[in-house]
């Protein structure tokens, strides 16, 4: 008795064989196809039968992961994407992903270097992950820098300002001094995806969603989904 041969590329091949298991291993493949065709309910429901019957399927956790990002639930993806990452170590974009979302939720420098150096363990001379880490040391370092001194005499001074109303005009003063609001850093070919453009358009970091696509335009991957999402991202920039 011969198996029967899955056409991945048919979804109603897909179909049917999910009909017939919603554990198969192939319903992370007709998830994807979903996901592709922008039919997000469709996606979401496959990954979750999928998931019921068949619970450590990392395939499809990881476009359970990629919908949460898509529909701007980053801590929910992130779990999902830990999960993935531990339950297959080697999984290279899994790791790409959930750094970028961790860096979107200002999670510490620490917890991230450790996604970091897990792509370092696989790939040692991967120059993403070197550049990253690099920055993120160096980022570190200026933030020990420039952080200001503690005052000695802490009780003096509170005891004091108390008494006088012009310190807490210093204090609102200082208080609106803020980073630079459009800082673009430069992205790693590794890092270009358009899940992560879909993550940094949802934080409403449009400049670095650009960005970005220029990465994906330098990689010759899918042009005319390029021309579109830039042209929407401007015009989001325009309304700001």
């Amino acid at each position: 008795m011969s198996e029967t041969v899955i056409d991945i590329n048919n979804i109603s091949e897909l179909e049917h064989a999910f009909a017939e298991d919603f554990g198969t291993p192939v319903f992370p493949v007709l998830a994807n196809h979903y996901l592709k065709n922008k039919e997000m309910k469709r996606s979401r429901k496959v990954c979750e039968l999928g998931l019921e019957h068949n619970p450590h399927n990392s395939d499809g956790k990881f476009i359970l992961a990629k919908l949460n990002l898509y529909e701007n639930k980053l801590m929910n993806g992130e779990q999902l994407l830990k999960q993935v990452v531990d339950e297959n170590p080697v999984h290279i974009n899994g790791l790409r992903i959930l750094i970028e979302v961790m860096r979107s939720l200002n999670r510490s420098p620490n917890s991230i270097k450790i996604y970091i150096q897990k792509i370092l363990h696989i790939l040692p001379d991967d120059e993403d992950s070197l550049t990253l880490l690099a920055l993120i040391d160096n980022s570190s370092e200026l933030a020990v820098e420039t952080s200001p001194p503690v005052a000695p005499d802490k009780k003096n001074k509170s005891t004091s300002s108390s008494k006088m109303s012009t310190p807490k005009k210093e204090t609102q003063t200082k208080s609106v001094v803020s980073p630079p609001e459009y800082r673009v850093f430069d992205v790693g070919m590794g890092m270009a995806t358009f899940t992560m453009v879909a993550v940094l358009k949802s934080q409403k970091n449009y400049r670095q969603a650009l960005a970005v696509l220029g990465r994906l335009e330098e990689k010759g991957v899918d042009v005319k989904r390029i021309t579109t999402e830039r042209a929407e991202l401007e015009k989001l920039l325009s309304a700001e």
